[in-house]
């Protein structure tokens, strides 16, 4: 996905920027597809389209002739989709803390 956002940045982005736009908004349309509505209304798969349009993202900084701004989102994106198995850094997880509040679906508290 993201090498073919590259190349569609690097041969359009200057003569076309309607293509880089129909790329982004196709890319758009595939994340909103991955999200799915399970049972009881519960939402899954948003991360999954983050990370494709994360991805989309990236291969058209790259595509447009940034190494260095594509290669440090990369690295921020990876940072961010593996913060939970750092080490060092798994007390920033929210599902660490997701025991101390209520969930939406509870009554409300009186």
């Amino acid at each position: 996905m993201g090498t073919g956002t590259a190349a569609i940045a690097a041969v359009a982005l200057r003569s076309s920027p309607q293509a880089v736009a129909g790329a982004i908004t196709g890319i758009g349309f595939l994340g909103a597809g991955v999200v799915f509505h399970g049972e009881g209304g519960l939402v899954r798969g948003l991360t999954t389209a983050a990370a494709i349009f994360a991805t989309a993202a990236i291969g058209l900084v790259v595509g447009s002739g940034r190494l260095i701004l594509g290669t440090l989102t990369t690295a921020l994106v990876l940072v961010a989709l593996e913060l939970r198995y750092l080490p060092g850094i798994r007390l920033l997880d929210g599902r660490r803390y997701a025991s101390r509040f209520r969930s939406d679906g509870d009554p409300p508290m009186t």
